[in-house]
């Protein structure tokens, strides 16, 4: 097999696109787990419902909005109204925290380095939220501190 280094895919004219190769790995395991023979199993009747959301950011302007100055408190219970019942009905409903929770007010901002409020992630929970992951490319925006406070948040 021949060896493919930069050189060899800039006189190509291509770039390995790594988003893509993953995307189509995810698909095809995906692929093969869902064409799984499962009627042959014998049914016991339970279903298991899942709830899964994808990334649940928290640019500038969110973080803004959610600011109470009466209590120079945040609220985020108004941003999962609409969901709450949904993810409720869930055996397990899980989501994608693409935030830290730096603890520190001079830390809370937007893109390109997320930190939100741990009001965020409470209001999650209060949502019905069972599992957040955090493996994702914003999980060390504010430094291991950031990501280790994050965990801990997390799971209190």
């Amino acid at each position: 097999m021949k060896r493919v280094n930069d050189k060899t895919r800039a006189r190509n004219g291509r770039k390995a696109n790594p988003q893509l190769i993953c995307s189509v790995l995810i698909a095809c395991f995906a692929g093969l787990i869902l064409s799984a023979d499962l009627s042959a199993r014998p049914s016991s009747g339970a279903e298991l419902r899942f709830a899964v959301v994808g990334d649940l950011m928290g640019h500038k302007e969110q973080i803004e909005s959610a600011y109470d100055p009466k209590c120079k408190c945040y609220d985020y219970g108004s941003v999962f109204a609409d969901t709450a019942p949904i993810l409720q009905e869930a055996d397990l409903a899980i989501g994608n925290l693409e935030v830290t929770l730096p603890g520190k007010p001079e830390l809370y901002k937007g893109y390109p380095q997320f930190g939100s409020p741990d009001a965020y992630a409470n209001a999650m929970k209060e949502a019905g939220f069972d599992i957040l992951t955090l493996a994702n490319n914003h999980c060390v925006d504010t430094g291991k501190a950031g990501l280790l406070r994050t965990l801990k948040t997390v799971r209190d």
